[in-house]
């Protein structure tokens, strides 16, 4: 009935495979409801998961309470559904005039979108039992303290509402904007409603951002549920980014070794330290892969975590030891500029995917591990990585990897310009060791498997600038583009003769002089000709993947590579 859907793009497959689908049901979504006669909040659950999210749902309502149809002959039984991609809808059934039962389509109820405030009014829902209300506490204080100061604040109401799934289908209908559960839900309580109200644009998390996990291996929402409705996007981020740093909230994840004590930061980013499926990694992990055996827990404070465009990484702290790592997680179906991309350079996203196989295949290789030692590079070591790329469908792809902190306190730290000369040339010094290494005809290439696993991690010709990895057709809308963008510069170029016709000068000569600036792009006769001059290039040569220190004579300086492309 409803064509409302979270992206147009975002359409079911046509085909799905088997295997990546499963089915949670629940016969009866609120048991205690059903036995207290609260028969409106009592539900019959179906959800359709597919590779891991919920793809279609269907809640039962055996106990409607009106039908918009006008007739009064119908069995009691209706069924709210979604698809995502396609919208929602609403079935019932009534006496056929054979005497038999039929199925008929009948009004949704109106669903309701947040308009950010503009009445002043919020909703908060949540049940009753006494673990979850300083969860709503949490959420009513954020909420009136940080609302949209546009609209004055919000006046926060809270609902009693019964039933996993009842709630997560009254915040689709509007008559809650968010609601709150605690982590003793299960996979069958959410999977339904889930579908339904994302394919509305609402959302739904666990406590700290990150998506619910829908498998097989462990069926309940343990990290707790949050459910917004649509249009209630920055009240859903302003309540998860609150849990990170509440004591209360954190305390859910003391079992895998998160520390939550009085010294701890105040703000943890457990939403990156997380498996690829979505489970938060355990002490023992970083335990075993940084070998140190004694570790009893260990934080990841907000304050030193990164969140690009394209990825997500924190620093993590051991105790008692003090050890630190660098840990780094990409999914790009979870990343808004991941999403962009798919639709407006599909060609763009396939090439990151395959610069982060680059990346990790550098940073684990013989190759890395030998510039490190015999010429005496600062790169951050590989502890672990998990690679799962995907070349049918870019945007399912993930990407972890655990590495080498590179400190401020073992005295590393970073600058915004290179402006003192000493570091600059520290800098130029640590390429051309680098380059030096790897120069055609240099030792390295001695080692047959090391050079062999090289070639086949790396890109033929690195950097993002090569014409092979920019947008199609570029070299040929080089006059198109110097005609639209040239008024940005008159002050500075109207007074030359090339003013005019510089962009048709450019193109002319572009395709040719990308070729010969990227000889190894492609086979053929320039790869051979220029054989003899290639080396390994880092490839973002940028201040941003540039660390320094100074040495512990306070003679020199040390500089760290990180973020290879």
């Amino acid at each position: 009935n409803d064509d409302t859907s979270n992206d147009e793009d975002e359409k079911p497959p046509d085909m799905l495979e088997l295997s990546q689908l499963v089915l949670f049901v629940d016969p009866l979504d609120g048991t205690r409801e059903f036995v207290e006669g609260r028969l409106d909040n009592v539900q019959c659950l179906i959800g359709a998961c597919y590779k891991g999210k919920p793809l279609m749902g269907c809640c039962g309502l055996p106990f409607p309470t009106s039908c918009s149809t006008g007739n009064e002959d119908y069995v009691s039984t209706e069924v709210v559904y979604g698809l995502v991609g396609q919208g929602v809808g609403k079935a019932a059934m009534r006496k056929g005039s054979g005497g038999g039962d039929e199925i008929v389509s009948c009004e949704l109820p109106t669903m309701k979108r947040f308009n950010g405030g503009k009445d002043g009014v919020m909703s908060i829902s949540s049940g009753d039992s006494s673990g979850i209300k300083p969860a709503v506490a949490l959420a009513k204080e954020v909420f009136t303290s940080q609302g949209r100061s546009s609209f004055g604040g919000l006046a926060v109401e809270h609902q009693i509402v019964g039933a996993s799934g009842n709630k997560i289908l009254q915040v689709a209908y509007g008559t809650s904007t968010v609601c709150v559960q605690h982590d003793k839900t299960s996979l069958w309580d959410t999977a339904a409603p889930t579908a339904i109200l994302s394919t509305l644009g609402g959302k739904v998390t666990d406590y700290f951002g990150d998506p619910l996990i829908y498998d097989k291996k462990v069926l309940g929402n343990k990290l707790g549920v949050i459910a917004s409705a649509p249009g209630a996007e920055e009240e859903h981020l302003l309540l998860v980014e609150a849990m990170r740093g509440d004591k209360n909230c954190l305390s859910i994840l003391e079992k895998y070794g998160l520390s939550n004590q009085d010294d701890a930061a105040s703000s943890q980013c457990v939403d990156i330290v997380r498996d690829l499926q979505g489970y938060p990694l355990p002490v023992e992990y970083f335990a075993e892969k940084l070998n140190v055996p004694d570790t009893k827990s260990y934080s990841c404070p907000e304050n030193e975590a990164v969140r690009g465009l394209m990825s997500n990484a924190c620093r993590i702290h051991l105790s008692p030891s003090g050890t630190t790592a660098f840990y780094k997680r990409i999914i790009f179906e979870n990343l808004s500029h991941a999403q962009e991309k798919k639709i407006s350079a599909p060609h763009k996203l396939v090439r990151d995917v395959n610069s982060y196989k680059v990346e990790t295949s550098f940073l684990s290789s013989k190759a890395c591990k030998a510039v490190i030692e015999k010429a005496g590079l600062h790169i951050p070591k590989c502890y672990d990585a998990n690679l799962v790329p995907n070349d049918v469908n870019p945007i399912e792809s993930k990407f972890s990897v655990l590495l080498e902190d590179l400190s401020p306190s073992d005295g590393w730290s970073q600058r915004w310009l290179l402006e003192d000369e000493d570091e600059c040339k520290a800098t130029l010094t640590t390429f051309a060791k680098l380059h030096a290494f790897f120069w055609h005809g240099s030792s390295f290439w001695n080692d047959q498997e090391a050079a062999k696993e090289l070639e086949d991690g790396v890109w033929e010709s690195a950097s993002y600038v090569q014409p092979k990895l920019q947008s199609l057709n570029q070299c040929r809308n080089v006059a198109n583009g110097w005609a639209s963008s040239k008024l940005k510069c008159e002050k500075e170029l109207s007074s030359f003769e090339y003013w005019d016709n510089l962009g048709t000068r450019l193109e002319s000569t572009a395709e040719k002089n990308g070729r010969q600036a990227h000889p190894f792009a492609e086979e053929g006769s320039l790869s051979d000709e220029y054989k003899q001059y290639r080396t390994f290039v880092h490839g973002d040569p940028k201040q941003a993947n540039l660390f320094f220190r100074s040495d512990s004579s306070n003679t020199s300086i040390d500089v760290g590579l990180i973020d290879f492309q």
